[in-house]
């Protein structure tokens, strides 16, 4: 499935949920898209059809893209967080069972309601706010950037002296004490 079509998917749910349209209305116009010659978004085959208005497809558009981006905000919090985990075992403050554990609890969780690992894992009495703190600091100190390029690299996992390359413009970076 490409970028497009999951986004149409994403549309189609939205305008169902809010009553716009109904899933018959979305599936005729996801089937007409598939026998186009050139391809057109699903917003755009419901306005066509006449089932929504522009000034509905807009609302649509506005709210598809703000829950893209809080889903973007919080991968980037989860892939935050393994991090975090990761350096919480590497220093012996927690074991990797607990890190697990809480990492799942924070997959349970209601989309509006979000705890980061650290407070999870104070929670459970597995870290101590000294201990968080401490890998907080572990985690924000080990930022290298690119000399040639400027892009930001986080070393955190790394060990002393491992060489690797900017993904962007291939120059070779080394990972300081």
């Amino acid at each position: 499935m490409t970028g497009e079509q999951k986004e149409d998917l994403i549309l189609g749910d939205i305008a169902v949920k809010m009553r716009l349209v109904n899933e018959t209305q979305v599936q005729e116009c996801l089937n007409a898209q598939k026998t186009l010659r050139e391809w057109k978004p699903l917003g755009v085959l419901l306005l066509e059809k006449g089932y929504l208005s522009e000034d509905q497809l807009q609302s649509l558009v506005d709210v598809q893209s703000r829950n893209i981006e809080a889903k973007a905000v919080q991968t980037r919090r989860i892939k935050e967080d393994n991090i975090f985990g990761r350096i919480a075992i590497k220093l012996g403050f927690a074991t990797e069972a607990q890190v697990d554990e809480c990492l799942g609890v924070q997959l349970t969780m209601q989309d509006d309601y979000f705890l980061r690992l650290g407070e999870i894992m104070l929670k459970r009495k597995y870290l101590t706010d000294e201990q968080v703190q401490k890998i907080l600091d572990y985690q924000t100190g080990r930022l290298i950037t690119c000399s040639k390029c400027g892009h930001k690299y986080n070393t955190i996992l790394f060990n002393s002296g491992a060489r690797f390359l900017c993904y962007r413009c291939d120059n070779e970076l080394t990972v300081l004490a």
